[in-house]
């Protein structure tokens, strides 16, 4: 998930440097899919820091539990099924966040090619 912050930071990183300097003509498609990704990555940042606290809680409330043995069976399986939706969602977080690194790099790849073009046609046309 770390490769996946630094991919944002460098798309955002080349899309500032283009509208900064404006070497090239900025690409309104671009600037809309990488808001988007950027947007959906963070929900699901959200949502993983919601699991991961759903599950401390739970940690926490079953080492501090001291209840008879039958109320004990009971919150066992109340935490085991919380326990197991916060693991759904956090394997439901990790899925997503590979499919934005993954549109990410296509993103930047994209974005690089517009670049590279962009300077080929302004060589050519000084030629």
């Amino acid at each position: 998930m770390d490769s996946t912050v630094s991919m944002t930071t460098d798309i955002k990183a080349i899309i500032c440097l283009t509208l900064n300097r404006r070497k090239i003509m900025t690409n309104r498609k671009f600037e809309e899919q990488y808001a988007k990704l950027n947007h959906e990555f963070h929900t699901y940042k959200r949502k993983l820091e919601e699991s991961k606290r759903a599950f401390r809680e739970i940690q926490k409330e079953l080492s501090t539990t001291n209840e008879s043995l039958e109320d004990e069976s009971e919150m066992t399986a109340k935490f085991t099924e919380a326990a197991m939706a916060a693991h759904k969602t956090l394997r439901e977080v990790a899925n997503n966040m590979h499919r934005i690194d993954r549109e990410m790099t296509l993103l930047g790849r994209k974005m690089m090619m517009k670049i590279h073009k962009d300077q080929i046609e302004r060589e050519e046309k000084y030629q």
